[in-house]
């Protein structure tokens, strides 16, 4: 299931995420909400500097302001490779040459050392943009809380999550005294 264009463009001219603003997308599929939010802001930036409003997937060169602004203030993540490729694809074609797209499950943040410290094939693909994550997290030695101004996502309905070790950190992976699971809202989501 990937989020309907349309809807995302509302969301993204609802929060009117901002050029100062670090933007995530932490179940990012092809990435639509980031993608979406770099041209919003684009078109800001293009309206400051008086240059007219054109079509944003073009090759055309990017000022050094649309691509700072890329570089160091959009961020997306997704469970699933192949989403993540799609997701990379696309913004590449709209014009972001060092992205931020990374391969990691955004619930399973205790485990991410695993592949950032430990896949070789994980650090050549996705490591300059781990370093820019890296740089807003909350707590220095910690994956757990991040920095980000707008959070924007369209979490998966991909099915349960049975995995003990990974349900204990989250309230909703919890029973409560009567025995009935916990509402699907989580303290750390």
């Amino acid at each position: 299931y990937f989020t309907p264009r349309y809807v995302i463009d509302m969301c993204v001219k609802m929060l009117n995420p901002q050029e100062h603003e670090y933007i995530i997308d932490t179940a990012a599929g092809s990435c639509g909400f980031p993608v979406h939010t770099i041209f919003h802001v684009w078109d800001q930036i293009d309206e400051e500097e008086g240059r007219p409003k054109g079509h944003q997937f073009t090759t055309d060169k990017k000022s050094p302001r649309h691509e700072e602004y890329v570089k160091e203030k959009v961020f997306a993540i997704d469970f699933d490779e192949q989403a993540v490729r799609v997701g990379r694809t696309l913004n590449l074609i709209a014009g972001d040459g060092q992205t931020n797209v990374l391969h990691l499950n955004t619930l399973d943040w205790a485990r991410w050392k695993e592949r950032t410290d430990d896949d070789p094939t994980w650090i050549d693909t996705y490591f300059e943009g781990w370093k820019r994550l890296q740089k807003l997290r909350h707590e220095r030695n910690s994956n757990r809380f991040f920095n980000f101004d707008v959070l924007m996502a369209n979490p998966p309905f991909a099915g349960d999550i049975k995995e003990t070790q990974l349900l204990a950190r989250y309230e909703f992976g919890k029973k409560g005294a009567s025995g009935k699971q916990f509402p699907a809202v989580g303290r750390d989501i």
